[in-house]
């Protein structure tokens, strides 16, 4: 799979999957539908259906999703996700079985995505910051999951930063980036220009510049 890379510190290096590879892991292409619908004004619904399983109905403007699948056993690598996408209809019933919080099936897709590699969508120099905490009730996540929301919640990092910042957990960090990004909380920030280099005044004269008993003399008598 042809991949792009970037190296962070300790060269860590982080993989880009391109946006033309094959897709030869299913949730690929899901999680590109699920990012290029979001962008999308009208409500919008996803149907996502992995090889040999229940689908996963999702409703992105109520962010809710509809399966009986239970995600404990969620399956990581389905070689074929069919994807379907269709427009929602507010006055429609909502769809028979429970309702469940979609935060919960779009940190699993996230993290199940692009081989480890972060989203073609995302870079590893670009700044970036989160702009609300997931839900992490209910879904497997370590104190790292914690730890690096606390700190992109706080501050704008690139993800070469955040290998460096977390060099033990470096390969977890474009999964996680992928999940906040289909979640719709992760916020790409533009890049400051670097300040303009300012004049250097010429010091003055130390006599002067005190502002002392002899700059007032000499400033009034001509000393």
């Amino acid at each position: 799979m042809a991949e792009q890379s970037s190296s962070g510190g300790d060269g860590v290096m982080v993989t880009v999957a391109s946006p033309t590879d094959s897709v030869d892991n299913g949730w690929d292409d899901a999680a590109r539908a699920i990012y290029s619908v979001r962008k999308i004004a009208a409500p919008m619904g996803i149907v996502l259906q992995p090889d040999d399983r229940t689908p996963y109905l999702i409703d992105l403007h109520r962010k809710k999703f509809f399966s009986t699948d239970d995600l404990t056993d969620f399956p990581t690598h389905p070689v074929r996700v069919g994807v379907q996408t269709y427009v929602v209809s507010l006055d429609d019933q909502e769809p028979a079985g429970p309702a469940r919080n979609l935060e919960l099936l779009l940190w699993n897709v996230g993290r199940s995505s692009f081989h480890g590699g972060l989203a073609p969508w995302l870079s590893p120099t670009a700044p970036y910051r989160l702009t609300a905490w997931p839900d992490f009730t209910g879904v497997f996540h370590t104190t790292f999951h914690l730890r690096l929301t606390a700190h992109l919640a706080n501050h704008v990092t690139t993800v070469n930063d955040l290998v460096e910042l977390f060099p033990a957990d470096a390969e977890s960090v474009p999964g996680a980036m992928n999940a906040f990004s289909l979640l719709g909380i992760l916020e790409h920030l533009p890049a400051q220009p670097a300040a303009a280099a300012q004049p250097v005044e010429p010091a003055a004269d130390a006599e002067r510049s005190t502002g002392g008993l002899w700059s007032r003399l000499r400033d009034r008598w001509g000393f």
